[in-house]
């Protein structure tokens, strides 16, 4: 934008947004708004690392770019926004066709000259030409593939690209779409999958931009999707932060003392304090015997980690004398249908106390929202969206958990 060079990607640059309604650029009293203190600690630490990011991109680059002063935090922050907003991701390839083509050439030509010289033998320059254009297009298309199969650091295999056209698209978690990158023709494709197989004139066209709850759609492109199939709910910030809640649902009035030590003690033991945050999501429909009816289970509904926990701290629940630690790790991946059943009900509890401990309720957002919501600053309505979608997901999994 501040090269001072003409580009052909000009128009594309002029049409991109002016700037984002996303939670990085609100008051903290609208942030307070969303009633949802993960997102609120999300956009306040990404405040944080754009700020350090901007002074590492300053220094990186005063040698180079005599007009550095120009390019304001503000404008910086822009430019992260587009691209975080709107940049798609893909399998890298070490090389497009087209510059390979220019080396196949080369190889040709050496091969033909050393050919014609008598150099070597017709079939063997020919064999190695061969040999040598093959190599290129396996080390392109395979190598890649094999060094992210064997490889932590995924994402230095990716490539991050802007499309302009494709990225105008809006998105459903619904839609089934794909965005590729055509090696042979050098071109990104997007592919749409429709159950009608014909898009009717004047029907908008949606893609996916990926599974993500809402936490992630507002935090980085600025909107909120209503039913959203990708939804979630944080919890605790992470087990030991969720104790006192589990403590207070599990201790009866006898063990309300030495309860909630116990629990911490046994956390520390297991060592599943902080491994992140504990995080439900919408349950994953399982068809059962009985005619479509759908089956909730602890796995569908929370990481393998939380999952775990849960189980260990129940069955402690159930019987603190004669259980070992070592008997309890083995939950993390089985349970007893009677343990089943208990964690649900606690998740239930869970549940029930986030969605009472939020400061308005259900049918006063949606009032709220019915009556002005056109009217509203923008933050204002993204947020009263983004904290009602929160309330539905709790009043949804309250309904599918089993009560007794």
């Amino acid at each position: 934008k501040y090269s001072g060079f003409p580009t052909d990607l000009q128009v594309y640059i002029e049409s991109l947004p002016d700037s984002f309604p996303t939670p990085f650029h609100w008051t903290r009293a609208e942030l307070a708004e969303v009633q949802y203190n993960p997102l609120i600690k999300d956009v306040l630490d990404q405040r944080e690392q754009y700020k350090a990011y901007y002074e590492s991109f300053k220094q990186a680059i005063v040698k180079d770019f005599t007009n550095v002063s120009k390019i304001s935090m503000k404008e910086f922050v822009w430019a992260l926004e587009v691209v975080r907003s709107r940049a798609f991701s893909g399998e890298s390839e070490l090389a497009p066709f087209k510059q390979r083509v220019q080396l196949f050439l080369l190889i040709l030509f050496l091969t033909f000259g050393v050919i014609t010289l008598g150099l070597a033998q017709p079939s063997d320059a020919l064999n190695g030409a061969g040999a040598s254009i093959s190599s290129l297009l396996a080390f392109d298309l395979i190598y890649p593939r094999v060094l992210r199969s064997t490889n932590d650091q995924k994402s230095e295999l990716k490539r991050y690209v802007l499309c302009p056209m494709i990225d105008v698209f809006n998105h459903s978690c619904r839609a089934k779409s794909d965005v590729s990158y055509e090696y042979f023709y050098d071109r990104f494709a997007l592919t749409i999958e429709d159950s009608s197989r014909v898009l009717p004139k004047g029907k908008e066209v949606y893609i996916s931009y990926g599974a993500q709850s809402n936490d992630q759609l507002l935090q980085y492109f600025g909107f909120v999707e209503t039913a959203n199939v990708y939804e979630s709910f944080v919890l605790a910030e992470s087990v030991v932060e969720w104790l006192p809640v589990l403590s207070t649902i599990l201790a009866d009035d006898s063990s309300q003392k030495t309860f909630p030590k116990a629990i911490t003690e046994l956390v520390n033991q297991l060592e599943i304090g902080s491994r992140g945050r504990v995080i439900v999501r919408k349950p994953i429909p399982e068809v059962s015997k009985d005619e479509g009816a759908e089956a909730t289970t602890l796995d569908g509904l929370l990481d393998s980690s939380s999952c775990g926990a849960l189980r260990a701290i129940v069955e402690y629940s159930r019987n603190p004398e004669n259980v070992s630690i070592e008997s309890l790790r083995k939950f993390y991946s089985n349970s007893d249908q009677e343990l089943e059943k208990k964690s649900l009900l606690c998740l239930r509890s869970a549940c029930e106390a986030a969605l009472n401990g939020m400061q308005t309720t259900i049918q006063a957002d949606e009032s709220a929202l019915r009556v002005d919501a056109d009217a509203m600053p923008i933050p204002r309505r993204l947020a009263i969206e983004f904290r009602l979608e929160k309330k539905r997901l709790l009043r949804f999994l309250i309904s599918v958990l089993p009560n007794e």
